[in-house]
């Protein structure tokens, strides 16, 4: 069986790593030698015109920087805890210190927003803000959300947006090795990342003293990592080209401007964080985190989905969705403002969304909870950002498990004939955390041999001759393609 070969995408650009990271001086390097880099390819070109725009070669730029905590996972990949502004003129930068997102965020200025909280936000917060801005699983939605809060509360109009999730924080601790922070006199590693800095976040000397936290240690370390990155030579930085690769394919840093041509070249780019248009099979999985503490990380789902070609070409499909809280109780502390113990990771309220294609059609929903039948609250279904999308509200303690089955019908009609393809476009959310998947594809009879696949190993399900599976691990997005011949 031979694989669909697919072009690679070549690694994000130094040049858009300057952004993503702080580190504008490669921008001045990069920029003198733009003429020789220029002449290399023309995916090349859309580096260098990167470099030019985000190094303000052309015009000044402003881009906020934005860190969304997906241990706190929104739809669009986090609650916003830290923001930062960097504005490059010629190639010079001036980067403004990470600061909390309570130091800018006002009530009193967000009660005038043009924006509403979802319905699902309603015990979490009655007035939307830059914090709560995170609600669009289009990530450019969110990134224009996030430049309309900060312009509202600061009146700084930003062009540009560039959002990492502490995964990145994580791979540039492990890079760059352990921080030592004077202040809180605790050293950050790799290992300890997560719980320390969220500990001390929740309950450390910043919130007893009545200051903003997210100000504190998390801009402390932020403003240290990248700091050491600037100190760092061009040939240094380039190793860090696979780093930055990873970390826009797993959608833990998303690059978004106002300016048309250049968000076309981020989004050619994989960096932009759409949702993809298709018109054959669609899913993504997403879900938002509404009881704000950090059980994200701790939620172990797994995804079963078989499609089904019919006689008629019509294509009907069910997908099991499998959710784990697979902890316990975890880090108790207390919280200094209210006097009271609190779990750090604890019981578990998220809204789930499915995406479907456009007009799709539900058959049946079914649930089941600690594997006894439960009624899903809030249930919603209908055309929404380009999909079908189904949607409920899942509460889990910890090591509750829960099913959800959906059965539905998608408006693709395959031709039954020699050559033919079936596609599947599967999409991680922004700053989601990986699943395993399994896909099964039954072809209507027997006579349909499959000739090629994008993906691999495709094995045919044992005890049927018209039934294929692949396994996976769904850290990225996907696209599966069959080839089939009929006999």
């Amino acid at each position: 069986m031979k694989k669909i070969r697919r072009p690679s995408l070549l690694p994000v650009a130094l040049a858009v790593s300057a952004v993503l990271l702080g580190v504008y001086s490669i921008s001045l390097y990069l920029g003198n030698a733009a003429s020789s880099v220029e002449a290399q390819s023309k995916q090349t070109q859309k580096y260098v015109e990167l470099i030019k725009y985000f190094g303000g070669y052309n015009s000044k730029q402003d881009t906020l920087l934005v860190l969304a905590n997906n241990a706190e996972l929104r739809f669009g990949g986090g609650f916003i805890g830290s923001i930062g502004l960097i504005s490059a003129k010629d190639g010079k930068v001036n980067s403004q210190p990470i600061q909390g997102v309570y130091s800018i965020d006002s009530d009193k200025n967000n009660q005038f927003s043009k924006y509403q909280p979802p319905h699902y936000m309603n015990t979490l917060t009655k007035i939307l803000g830059l914090r709560d801005s995170n609600t669009q699983l289009n990530w450019p939605d969110d990134a224009e959300r996030a430049i309309y809060y900060y312009k509202l509360n600061t009146n700084v109009k930003a062009q540009n947006a560039v959002q990492i999730s502490p995964n990145a924080i994580d791979a540039l601790l492990e890079k760059l090795g352990p921080v030592y922070l004077k202040k809180y006199d605790k050293t950050i590693s790799h290992q300890n990342f997560r719980d320390s800095v969220q500990l001390e976040v929740e309950s450390g000397i910043d919130k007893q003293n009545k200051l903003d936290p997210k100000s504190g240690i998390l801009g402390d370390l932020s403003n240290e990592l990248f700091a050491r990155l600037v100190q760092k030579d061009l040939s240094e930085l380039s190793q860090y080209i696979p780093l930055l690769e990873k970390l826009v394919s797993e959608k833990q840093l998303l690059v978004y401007s106002s300016d048309s041509h250049i968000q076309q070249l981020i989004s050619s780019l994989g960096a932009s964080g759409e949702l993809k248009r298709t018109d054959d099979n669609y899913f993504m999985y997403a879900e938002a985190n509404i009881v704000a503490n950090k059980d994200s990380p701790y939620i172990k789902n797994s995804i079963d989905m078989q499609q089904t070609i019919n006689l008629d070409g019509s294509s009907t499909i069910q997908t099991t969705i499998n959710s784990l809280l697979d902890t316990d109780y975890k880090y108790e502390y207390v919280d200094p403002n209210i006097n009271k113990k609190l779990w750090l990771v604890g019981d578990d309220i998220s809204y789930i969304k499915v995406l479907l294609p456009p007009n799709a059609k539900i058959s049946s929903i079914n649930a089941e909870k600690n594997q006894k039948k439960i009624e899903l609250e809030e249930v919603e279904s209908g055309n929404s950002e380009g999909k079908y999308v189904v949607g409920f509200l899942r509460r889990l303690k910890p090591h509750d498990s829960q099913k959800v089955s959906l059965v539905y019908t998608v408006p693709t009609h395959y031709v039954l004939s020699n050559n033919m393809v079936i596609n599947s476009v599967v999409q991680k959310q922004p700053g989601g955390w990986p699943y395993d998947f399994r896909y099964a594809l039954v072809m209507p009879d027997k006579d349909f041999k499959l000739k090629a696949a994008s993906v691999s190993p495709v094995e045919r399900l044992v005890g049927s001759v018209n039934t294929v599976v692949y396994n996976d691990r769904v850290n990225t997005d996907k696209i599966l393609s069959f080839i089939y011949d009929k006999k």
